[in-house]
């Protein structure tokens, strides 16, 4: 699972079109608070109930939005920068982004803050990283260590093909950081779709019922 999966779907015409209905169904209801449910109307000398309260469709879209909001939240709150903010280098450079700022996303994804050092399931990857773009010879465990809290003063390129390489490294890295966050994100994505699903079916057979 990966966070690329994640921005599908946020991206998605669904998802982006669904939050009008956080301000619509709750300004609606507040109108309709202080209406009776059931208006009685004369028209055409014909007696018609006029039902005011919200359709049951508004509230599963609401809930629908629900869901997507607290997904986005958790996707803008734990999905790396560089991977959330950057499709591709090109718009990285654009942003005047360099290697420092690469080398800020790795020890950001790298290096566990609770207990100082390389989290251990990072180790292989940052000591190939220090060797292709930082121009450090492979270490182990205990010199990562050091060396990640050393990125700083690190020889670093503002351009070229090994900020471009680097950029992608660390995105490749970024893509699946975080699992649950990448997990929690795609079950709140999943109960809003199947709200909206079920709002699809209910369309459906509503016009089945017509031909019939």
């Amino acid at each position: 699972m990966k966070w690329s999966l994640i921005r599908s779907i946020g991206d998605s015409k669904i998802v982006q079109s669904s939050f009008i209905w956080l301000l619509i169904v709750p300004i609606s209801a507040r109108l309709l608070s202080n209406v009776d449910d059931v208006i009685n109307m004369t028209v055409f000398g014909s007696n018609v109930n006029l039902t005011t309260s919200l359709p049951f469709s508004w509230q599963l879209l609401f809930g629908a939005a629900c869901f997507f909001t607290i997904a986005n939240i958790i996707y803008n709150a734990f999905c790396p920068e560089i991977f959330r903010q950057y499709k591709n280098y090109s718009e990285f450079k654009e942003h005047g982004k360099t290697l420092l700022q690469v080398h800020s996303a790795m020890k950001v994804m790298v290096w566990c803050n609770r207990k100082p050092g390389v989290k251990p399931d990072y180790v292989k990857y940052l000591s190939s990283y220090f060797k292709n773009y930082c121009k450090q010879p492979e270490m182990d465990e205990e010199n990562l260590d050091y060396a990640v809290d050393q990125f700083d003063n690190l020889e670093r390129s503002n351009m070229g093909q090994t900020t471009n390489n680097a950029f992608y490294f660390a995105q490749t890295i970024a893509e699946s950081y975080n699992k649950l966050a990448i997990w929690s994100c795609l079950v709140f994505y999943s109960l809003g779709l199947s709200l909206v699903f079920v709002i699809a079916i209910q369309n459906v057979l509503y016009v089945l019922r017509t031909f019939g």
